[in-house]
């Protein structure tokens, strides 16, 4: 969790009190900009663990929304079935009982589903 962050906001902010959070669009456009430059096992399953609130396509979107001069879509869809760079980080604490292989499936079925590519 990053408590300072120098960024601007693309989404508008949530506040709780005194607390301002970023709203899970902004999480989610996050996520694929780590991605798009490589991707931490930790993003793929935040990426994973948004897809119970978002669509891939929506995901996709977002990033765009924050990003409009970053990696294309087509470059973003080949980057999240590329595991390769995650692989050898260390496996974040789930307390969902989630496993990264089930994990790498699922987001290759929905870039499958979105690309229609059955490779």
């Amino acid at each position: 969790m990053d408590i300072y962050y120098t960024d601007s906001f693309v989404f508008p902010l949530l506040e709780e009190g005194n607390i301002r959070l970023a709203p899970n669009e902004e999480i989610a456009a996050m996520k694929f900009e780590v991605i798009a430059n490589g991707g931490r096992k930790k993003d793929f399953w935040d990426i994973h663990e948004l897809l119970d609130v978002f669509t891939l396509e929506q995901m996709l979107d977002f990033y765009e929304q924050r990003n409009p001069y970053g990696a294309t879509r087509e470059e973003l869809l080949e980057r999240c079935v590329d595991f390769s760079l995650a692989e050898d980080d260390l496996t974040p604490n789930c307390y969902k009982d989630k496993v990264w292989e089930l994990i790498k499936l699922d987001i290759e079925e929905q870039v499958q589903n979105l690309t229609g590519d059955e490779d």
